[in-house]
C-alpha cells in the first residue's frame, strides 16, 4: 500500500501547483504561469526518476530528461527551425539552385547497385554537351554526394560546373542513393552488409572511376574526396591496385582521416573503449546497417536536430554536433534542414568496425577478421607509397577526426604531395569543411585554384 499513499500524496502536490499556477496566472499574467508548468514538469522528471531509482535508472534518467527537455520547450512555445530546404530531394535541391542533375547507374563487379549523380552545367550556361574536364567528388562515412551541393552557393560541386568541369558525384554502397543489389535485399539479406571501407575501394570505387572515363570521353579524371571513407578510398585504391594510378589526374584529400590516432574525437575514443562489447555483439548478430533513411536512431536524430522543438535542436546543433565534429564558430545554421534531411546516409557496422580497429592498432590497415584468424595474423598494412599522381591536402587544425602529426607522418610515405595547405583559421574543424560561413575563402578557393593548375 505504499506506493498508492506515495502516489496520492504526489497527485496533491501537483493539485497544489495547479491551484498556484491558476492563481499567478489572474494576478500576474501568462509569463508566470510558464514558469510554474515548468516547475511542474521538473517535479514530474524528479517524480519518474525517483520510481524507477532502484531499477533501469539509466533509462529513467534518458526519459526524465527527455520530459522535462521537451516540455520546456513546449512551453515556451519555442519555433522550431526554419524549414527551409529540409525534405527535398537531391534533384528537387539542386534544381532549386539553377543546377540540372543527371543519374548515372553503376553495377560493380561484385553485384552492388550504385547511383551517381553528374552535373554537367547550371540552367544559364550554354555548351553543356561539350567535352569538359572530369572531376569525381566522393563522401566520407555515413555521407552522401549531398555533401558536395548542401552549402549552395558555396558548394564546390556548383562552383567546378560553374568554372566549366563536367561534375560526377560517387555514392559508395549502402548509402541511400547506393542501396541496391543485383541479387540480395538490403531489409533482408545480412550479406549485403557484409562490408568495410576495402570492398567500397575494391569495387565501387574503381567501377566509378570507369564509368566516368567511358561517359566523359576522358583520359585521367580529377578526384577530391572528404574525410574519412572518401580519402581512405583513393589511398587504398592506389596501394592495391596502382594501375589507377594512370586513370586519376590529380587527387585532393580534404580532411583527410587515416590511422585515427591519435585524434581527440571523444566518440571515436568511447567506441574504442567498448570495442570488446561492439565486437561480441556483432559476432552475434552479424553485420546490419547503421544509420539507414529508416532506421530509429537516424529518425531520432533527425527529430532532435530539425524536428518541432528549437530548445532541442539547439542541444542537437550545439552539443551533439560538437562533440561528433569539434566546437565551431563557423556553423551555417541555413544549411543545416537540408543536409540533416540526407544526412546521415547510412552505412555497414562494418566500416565502422574497420575504423575502430585502425584506431586501436594506430596501422591504416585491412580489416582484422579475428573472429575467423585462430592464428591471430596481422592485418596487411596498405602501402601508400605506391601511390604516384600528384596529392593535394587540405587540413584544419582543430579537426578532432585529424591528427596533425599523424598525417603529417604518413605524408612522409606518399612519394608524390605537391600541397599540404592548412586552412588559415585556427578554430576550423573536420564539419566545417561542409558547413562552414567562410567556405568559399578558407577552403573551397585554394581547391579549385590547384584544380586549375593541373587541368589546364
Amino acid at each position: 500500500m505504499l506506493v498508492p499513499i506515495e502516489f496520492a500524496s504526489r497527485t496533491k502536490l501537483f493539485a497544489r501547483f495547479e491551484h498556484f499556477r491558476a492563481v499567478y496566472t489572474e494576478e500576474v499574467g501568462r509569463s508566470i504561469c510558464i514558469t510554474w508548468d515548468i516547475w511542474n514538469m521538473i517535479i514530474t522528471s524528479i517524480i519518474i526518476y525517483k520510481l524507477c531509482a532502484r531499477r533501469m535508472r539509466s533509462v529513467c534518467i534518458f526519459i526524465a530528461s527527455f520530459v522535462l527537455f521537451t516540455s520546456i520547450a513546449i512551453l515556451l512555445e519555442k519555433e522550431p527551425v526554419p524549414k527551409g530546404d529540409m525534405g527535398l530531394s537531391m534533384h528537387q535541391f539542386c534544381q532549386k539552385y539553377g543546377y540540372p542533375i543527371d543519374e548515372e547507374i553503376v553495377t560493380t563487379e561484385d553485384g552492388y547497385i550504385l547511383t551517381m549523380h553528374r552535373i554537367k552545367c547550371s540552367f544559364n550556361r550554354t555548351g553543356c554537351h561539350e567535352k569538359r574536364p572530369a572531376m569525381l567528388l566522393l563522401h566520407g562515412l555515413l555521407a552522401s554526394s549531398a555533401d558536395f551541393v548542401s552549402a549552395r552557393n558555396q558548394s564546390l560541386a556548383f562552383q567546378l560546373v560553374d568554372k566549366g568541369y563536367d561534375v560526377w558525384l560517387g555514392n559508395n554502397r549502402g548509402n541511400t542513393y547506393s542501396r541496391n543489389h543485383i541479387m540480395l535485399d538490403p531489409n533482408e539479406d545480412k550479406s549485403f552488409w557484409n562490408f568495410s571501407f576495402h570492398e567500397t575501394v575494391m569495387y565501387d570505387l574503381p567501377a566509378m572511376i570507369d564509368h566516368i572515363i567511358q561517359k566523359s570521353q576522358v583520359s585521367k579524371v580529377t578526384f577530391i574526396c572528404i574525410s574519412s571513407q572518401g580519402c581512405t578510398s583513393y589511398m587504398v585504391l592506389s596501394s592495391l591496385k596502382p594501375e589507377y594510378n594512370k586513370k586519376i589526374l590529380f587527387a585532393n584529400l580534404v580532411a583527410p582521416v587515416t590511422t585515427f590516432y591519435p585524434t581527440k574525437s571523444i566518440v571515436l575514443k568511447i567506441l574504442t573503449f567498448f570495442n570488446f562489447i561492439v565486437k561480441r555483439f556483432l559476432y552475434f548478430y552479424g553485420h546490419f546497417e547503421l544509420f539507414g533513411e529508416q532506421q530509429i536512431e537516424t529518425k531520432l536524430f533527425r527529430y532532435l536536430c530539425i524536428g518541432p522543438h528549437k530548445v532541442a535542436n539547439y542541444i542537437c546543433l550545439e552539443q551533439i554536433l560538437t562533440y561528433a565534429g569539434g566546437f565551431s564558430d563557423q556553423r551555417n545554421y541555413d544549411l543545416f534542414p537540408f543536409h540533416l534531411s540526407v544526412s546521415p546516409a547510412g552505412a555497414s557496422t562494418k566500416q565502422v568496425m574497420h575504423i575502430i580497429q585502425n584506431r586501436i592498432s594506430g596501422q591504416f590497415a585491412q580489416y582484422d577478421h579475428s573472429d575467423q584468424n585462430p592464428q591471430k595474423l596481422t592485418a596487411p598494412i596498405y602501402n601508400v607509397s605506391r601511390i604516384t599522381t600528384p596529392v593535394a591536402v587540405y587540413f584544419g587544425k582543430s579537426d578532432i577526426f585529424v591528427s596533425v602529426e599523424g598525417l603529417h607522418e604518413q605524408l612522409k610515405s606518399i612519394p608524390n604531395v605537391v600541397l599540404r595547405y592548412k586552412v588559415p583559421y585556427e578554430r576550423f574543424n573536420h564539419m566545417d569543411f561542409i558547413y562552414a560561413k567562410d567556405l568559399n575563402r578558407l577552403v573551397n578557393n585554394k581547391i579549385m585554384e590547384t584544380i586549375d593548375i593541373y587541368n589546364n
